[in-house]
């Protein structure tokens, strides 16, 4: 079992990280209790999404791509989006807790080390992938 320091939720199907937040339909939430949740988000808005978040007290939230309204949403409820992640839900999990780069072992394809797929700029020069 892992043991977390904060309530944290990642977008989870069939075990691996959901490919987009926006259509995701659950979210695996995390508490330092060590108890856990599966929330059904699948008819929810990205307003809703992250209302469900605040209400559960999540504070970082890890996805695969998301939509710029839906991380503007989040980050306005004080929610950390690490995101344009991909990978096995168990282990990108790990990695987080072990302080290990997540973003860098489980990047989605395209986002790589320097650029981002999306607008072929350098992170530090407006890259959108959330590798900061």
């Amino acid at each position: 079992m892992l043991w977390v320091m904060e309530t944290i939720a990642i977008t989870n199907w069939n075990d691996i990280v959901s490919p987009l937040y926006d259509a995701s339909c659950c979210l695996l939430i995390l508490r330092p209790d060590g108890s856990r949740n599966a929330v059904d988000i699948r008819n929810m808005s990205l307003s809703d999404k992250a209302d469900v978040c605040l209400k559960e007290g999540v504070t970082v939230l890890i996805c695969g791509a998301i939509s710029s309204i839906g991380n503007a949403i989040l980050q306005d409820k004080h929610v950390k989006v690490i995101s344009w992640i991909r990978g096995p839900v168990h282990d990108v999990i790990a990695a987080y807790l072990t302080n290990s780069n997540v973003s860098e072992k489980f990047s989605m394809p395209g986002c790589g080390r320097m650029l981002c797929r999306k607008n072929k700029l350098p992170r530090h020069i407006g890259g959108h992938c959330g590798m900061r």
